[in-house]
């Protein structure tokens, strides 16, 4: 059963185009399934929801960004339900291993944490931009106001921060102007999400927003795509 674990662990990292190295240890956390914890091998079904928890698990690890929605796209006929149930004995597993083991704080501290996938809004400039027709100028200036949005407090997750930001510099193109559904979709974050975290950030939007790539005057535009939806709902 673990080889045939690992066979599928192997064509889901393909599949994400990971590097080895999560191939590597979502395989040696998947090979601590034996014995009695054998049993959730033996089913496709489950066989498949572990080996996805496991590749989710190896990239928290390795601090690589992949999202449990990215990594179920390759975990066919699985559920993120059951990928969550399997991260949560992959998690329980990996701790009573630990306690059983005399292993050094620096090894076994990344098994105690959730297992979740760390998302670092840096590393999902490119995957997002890629996924929408972004220019080079366009997507060196999402970088350097993401950068820059990391100074002020704004109270939203990395991922719908980006996604705003990804929306503003859009809205302040030369050349194209992506639609608001466009950038959700790319994103994986709700249109309602994006213009929520907008209001919240437009105060701020003059500071974040490169210089070179906007003026101040040109950045007050937003103020009126924003009032524009308030309108609309009234």
């Amino acid at each position: 059963m673990i080889v045939k674990a690992c066979k599928e662990i192997k064509k889901m990292t393909d599949g994400l185009n990971l590097v080895s190295g999560v191939e590597f240890r979502a395989c040696e956390i998947v090979s601590k399934f034996n014995g009695d914890n054998s049993k959730r091998l033996s089913r496709r079904k489950h066989l498949t929801a572990v080996c996805a928890a496991a590749v989710s698990t190896a990239c928290r690890e390795m601090n690589l960004s992949r999202t449990l929605k990215e990594i179920s796209t390759v975990a066919h006929g699985v559920s993120l339900k059951d990928i969550n149930k399997a991260s949560m004995a992959i998690r329980r597993l990996l701790e009573s291993s630990d306690q059983g083991e005399t292993t050094s704080s620096s090894s076994s501290s990344p098994c105690a944490a959730p297992p979740q996938v760390i998302i670092k809004t840096g590393e999902l400039v490119r995957r997002f931009c890629s996924k929408i027709d972004i220019t080079e100028r366009e997507t060196k200036a999402i970088r350097e106001a993401v950068e820059i949005a990391d100074n002020f407090d704004i109270r939203r997750n990395p991922k719908s921060v980006l996604a705003t930001i990804i929306f503003m510099i859009s809205q302040l193109s030369k050349t194209k102007r992506n639609p608001i559904r466009d950038i959700a979709m790319a994103t994986e974050v709700v249109e309602n999400t994006i213009k929520s975290s907008a209001r919240d950030m437009y105060p701020y939007a003059s500071k974040i927003i490169p210089k070179w790539y906007a003026s101040e005057e040109e950045v007050t535009r937003l103020g009126g795509i924003i009032g524009s939806w308030d309108a609309a709902r009234d």
